[in-house]
Formats: C-alpha cells, sequence, structure tokens
C-alpha cells in the first residue's frame, strides 16, 4: 500500500473456450504485465481458466482436470510476484461442482471462493452445470489438485500480512446483484 492505495488491474486477456493451457499462459502474461506496473491486486474474469461459455463441457472430467492444472500452472509460473491474483475455474468438491474464483499469491493458492447466487434465467442456464454454494454453510478446507486444505467458502477475507489495513473479498458475478449480496457481510467484517 502506497499513501492508503493499492494500485489493482482488471485484466480480460485473450481466451480460447475449453483452452485452459491457452488460457492460463495468456493469464500469466496479463499478471506480468500487471506486475511490472507495481499492481497489488490482479483480477480475471469469472471462469478465466476455461472461459464463461463451455456449457456442458462444464461436466466433464477432463474440463475439470485442465482448469485445476492450468490453476497450478498459473501459481508456480506468479510465485515470484507478491501481488495477489484471482482467476475464476470451476472446482468439483464432494461430487458438486461450483463456479469458483481462487486466490493466488506467491505460488500458492490462499482461498477458493464459490458463486452463491447461480442465475437460471434468459440466456443463463448455470444451473445445468453448477452448484450453488449456501450462504449459510460454513467456510470449509478442501484439496484442489495440489494443494492442500485451502480456505473454501464465502465468508473469506484475505488480509495483507504487511498491512493489516488492507483486506478483500471476493463474490462473482450474479452474487453482486442480489438485494444482499455477499460483500454486505465483507464489509461487516471487515473487508
Amino acid at each position: 500500500m502506497n499513501y492508503g492505495f493499492y494500485r489493482v488491474a482488471c485484466a480480460s486477456p485473450e481466451l480460447k473456450v475449453c483452452d485452459c493451457s491457452f488460457n492460463s499462459e495468456k493469464i500469466v502474461d496479463a499478471v506480468r504485465q500487471a506486475d511490472s506496473e507495481g499492481c497489488s491486486l490482479i483480477v480475471f474474469p469469472e471462469l478465466s481458466v476455461t472461459g464463461y461459455t463451455c456449457g456442458d463441457l462444464f461436466l466433464q472430467t477432463e474440463l475439470q482436470r485442465a482448469a485445476v492444472n492450468a490453476l497450478e500452472f498459473i501459481a508456480r509460473k506468479t510465485a515470484s510476484t507478491s501481488a495477489v491474483i484471482l482467476v475464476g475455474l470451476p472446482v468439483s468438491v464432494d461430487s458438486a461442482i461450483y463456479n469458483c474464483a481462487a486466490v493466488i499469491q506467491k505460488g500458492k493458492v490462499l482461498a477458493v471462493i464459490p458463486k452463491t447466487f447461480i442465475p437460471n434465467y434468459g440466456e443463463f442456464y448455470e444451473r445445468r452445470q453448477f452448484t450453488p454454494y449456501s450462504k449459510e454453510a460454513p467456510n470449509r478446507f478442501v484439496d484442489v489438485g495440489a494443494f492442500k486444505n485451502i480456505p473454501f467458502g464465502t465468508d473469506i477475507i484475505i488480509c495483507d500480512e504487511s498491512d493489516y489495513s488492507c483486506s478483500v473479498a471476493c463474490e462473482l458475478c450474479e452474487d453482486l446483484w442480489v438485494p444482499i449480496p455477499p460483500s454486505s457481510r465483507h464489509i461487516l467484517n471487515g473487508a
């Protein structure tokens, strides 16, 4: 933090639907650019690792595995940056598939935040592939690929160890547009 401000980047790199290798390389390139410009927080779009429009391919274990491999690649390739990085990917937990944001820093996954409100109207049919995470469900710990005991839930706040006055939380797309979004709870708890 510099004079009470964090430099934040919102990146939307070139993407190929279902091509996690290509997408993860583009994400790493964007992280390197933002890091070189002094960004402390770098945010990528919902499902940025796979693409949003994979449809029923989200149900394929091959795509789920490729997304987790891409997450490991992104973490490994960005380990030298101290920026906090948020990328989107499908995560399978207990036979359910969640639309998630993974929080990465210094080569580690700090948390995985699942989407709570899954749109199922108009052109959206996410409930066909994704399970909504219950806002009443307690935070828990999960294994995601090589990353073990990762905090998983919606009430996770990431604090800057060098400056506890900075803390961030995450919500995904539709979560923001409901009458009481997760960010209301996050703010009340210090984010």
